[in-house]
């Protein structure tokens, strides 16, 4: 996984789906209807521990929306997504 302006290499580690070990419900993290794709746990290196990632993905009519969501101290800290309707790009959304 590469993150702009993380110049360390990351490491992850894969976390199973299902509940968390903590029975941390994350759902509050992802956008309305969104389903979580995948929960990762990285290190950026930092000396602040394992952050989590989770990747979303959530459909409406023809639109399909995919993302990710990290979150630092239960909060989320940075946020990347994009949008296709019928195979079509739409702009990215930023935070």
């Amino acid at each position: 996984m590469l993150l702009a302006g993380v110049p360390q290499v990351c490491q992850t580690q894969q976390v199973q789906q299902g509940p968390s070990p903590t029975n941390v419900d994350l759902s509050r993290f992802l956008p309305p209807n969104a389903t979580l794709v995948k929960q990762l746990r990285v290190d950026f290196g930092d000396n602040a521990g394992l952050e989590t990632v989770l990747a979303y993905a959530s459909e409406s009519g023809p639109s399909i929306a995919m993302g990710i969501r990290v979150l630092k101290n239960g909060a989320v800290v940075f946020e990347e997504s994009d949008a296709v309707i019928n195979g079509v790009a739409q702009p990215k959304q930023s935070r």
